[in-house]
């Protein structure tokens, strides 16, 4: 695999890698440094600088641990024990023991402790994500609203027209969770500035904790016939959404005007919420 060396390279990179597995590929990773694309490696250095950078490829693992352990300052003990943690999680996905052990033995070497350490910790690991997995089926789906949220993010990532017809609909406090807001906030205050690079600056500038919600978006996959009409779809259930609260309002309002016998009021706030539930039924969008 060989991707632009910044960051929006990166994810591409892991979201390949996921995909692969899933067919049992294997692939090794071309290293690409300085945030420098293939293109212009090869102006550079020539078409004999490529080949050794292809030569010098790592296997994905690899690249995903040194992944894990660059996201953390791994010389504070905090950082290193999140490194540790997210090391242990890659390696307790692999089946194959004489790989997870030489590994370990990697990871313990890269963050300057005990392999026995990293070992229990893989141990852990696969505990819990067994555990997740057995207990999934059990789990209540997703709320319609929250699955319409990553889709529209995800949309909005990808290209700058994308973004510019949602946010004719959709503000920032659309968004249920908080995170979700950071980041259709920084991709609305970085679109114009950055509109060819969006994905790399958004990440670059959220914090710690919202950058890896953004990072686990942008490798979701999602399934849909026609992208235009799921996008609408989705903007139309933020819509609703929104549109609900706003008139669940008006009923509380409208009973407190009723216990006043504001008749004037009364007669107002229902015109408004007319108004609103002829908006609810327009924006009654399914994906």
């Amino acid at each position: 695999l060989v991707f632009d060396g910044d960051n929006a390279g990166s994810l591409a990179t892991e979201r390949s890698i996921s995909l692969l597995k899933e067919l049992d590929i294997y692939p090794k990773v071309v290293l690409l440094k300085g945030g420098k694309d293939p293109d212009e490696i090869i102006k550079k250095e020539g078409p004999d600088g490529f080949r050794d950078l292809i030569a010098n490829a790592i296997p994905w693992i690899e690249y995903k641990i040194r992944r894990a352990i660059s996201r953390h300052n791994t010389k504070e003990a905090e950082g290193k024990s999140k490194a540790l943690k997210e090391c242990a999680l890659i390696l307790s996905a692999e089946k194959d023991a004489v790989i997870r052990k030489e590994y370990a033995r990697s990871v313990a070497s890269k963050l300057g402790i005990d392999a026995e350490t990293v070992v229990s910790e893989i141990k852990r690991g696969a505990f819990y994500s067994g555990s997740v997995s057995r207990s999934s089926a059990l789990k209540k789906p997703e709320p319609k609203h929250l699955a319409a949220e990553k889709m529209i993010l995800k949309f909005a990532s990808e290209d700058k027209d994308s973004l510019d017809i949602i946010k004719k609909d959709l503000a920032p406090d659309d968004f249920s969770d908080d995170n979700f807001r950071a980041i259709f906030g920084m991709l609305l205050s970085v679109a114009d500035s950055a509109p060819d690079d969006m994905t790399a600056t958004v990440a670059q500038r959220l914090d710690e904790a919202t950058g890896k919600v953004f990072s686990g978006l942008m490798l979701e996959e999602f399934e849909f016939d026609n992208r235009e009409k799921a996008m609408e779809d989705c903007v139309n259930v933020l819509k609703a959404r929104r549109i609900t609260k706003k008139m669940s309002d008006l009923r509380d309002r409208i009973g407190e005007a009723e216990k006043r016998s504001d008749f004037q009021a009364i007669s107002a706030l229902q015109e408004e919420y007319k108004k609103y539930h002829g908006e609810m039924r327009a924006s009654s969008g399914e994906f």
